[in-house]
């Protein structure tokens, strides 16, 4: 027990999954979703069991996959309970085996749950629906207040403060905006849980500030050019600005070595 406690105290990974799993049973027993939630924990499952077995591989040793518990509860919470029980194991699977194709040196590029979501929405009609979140407008106080408190204490809060304040301006512009866009429990999952996902959305210097509004920027794009795109806008600007965050910072360590590389050597 002290060492669960532990656990909850010190590893984000710990903390986010236990926040998905009040609300996983929320929904659950709350809402009487009791059919469809069965499809939340066959995802957790199967994100648990392939990312196990791949870090067993690796590292030659047991290592629980929290982080797979993050990812299988994301595709649980937001895949669509229409879908069969086996395409929500294909997902979770694919999401965290993107974690290790795509793979650039020790860290992967892509949100994972993400990745996979996008990965459904174009394979499976109607794949997206936050199902687990969108029925309840309360769930949102709940994810704003826990998650919230763990961003803070990991200062990351600046990401979900940069998204929101860049895309409510944007609804106010045209006029979208309204107090309901607050309490959007799809809107609350997403900034709070998905976006400022420690291994994708980058913290170091200004990128701290930057990347929620670059995350917000891709979704203007996405909103105002091409509306009907046949995946969520929300999980495709995050997966865009995942990519252009890692060219850059690419490009930024390139040319920091070029200059570490070119600069004249001081007289002796």
């Amino acid at each position: 027990m002290n060492k669960l406690v532990q656990l909850l105290r010190y590893d984000v990974r710990a903390q986010i999954g236990f926040i998905l799993f009040l609300i996983s049973l929320y929904t659950t027993f709350v809402g009487k979703f009791y059919q469809e939630s069965i499809d939340i924990y066959i995802a957790v499952a199967a994100a648990i069991i392939i990312d196990g077995l791949i870090l067993r591989l690796q590292k030659k040793k047991f290592v629980f996959p929290y982080s797979a518990v993050v990812a299988g509860f994301l595709i649980g919470l937001i895949l669509n309970p229409q879908l069969p029980s086996w395409q929500f194991a294909l997902i979770a699977s694919i999401a965290i085996i993107s974690k290790y194709l795509i793979l650039p040196g020790k860290s992967h590029i892509f949100n994972p749950a993400a990745f996979g979501l996008v990965f459904a929405s174009i394979i499976f009609d109607g794949a997206i629906s936050w199902w687990g979140v969108a029925w309840s407008s309360q769930i949102w106080i709940f994810i704003f207040l826990a998650a919230g408190y763990v961003l803070l204490r990991l200062r990351r809060i600046w990401l979900p403060v940069g998204f929101l304040l860049v895309y409510w301006s944007y609804l106010t512009i045209i006029g979208g905006f309204s107090i309901s866009i607050i309490s959007d429990p799809t809107v609350a999952l997403f900034t709070f849980v998905m976006l400022p996902e420690p291994q994708t959305s980058p913290i170091r210097n200004y990128f701290r500030y930057l990347f929620g509004v670059l995350v917000a920027l891709s979704l203007v794009f996405y909103s105002a050019l091409v509306p009907k795109l046949q995946t969520d806008l929300l999980l495709i600007s995050l997966l865009t600005a995942n990519l252009l965050a890692f060219i850059f910072l690419i490009l930024q360590s390139k040319i920091s070595a070029f200059g570490v590389a070119k600069k004249p050597k001081p007289p002796v």
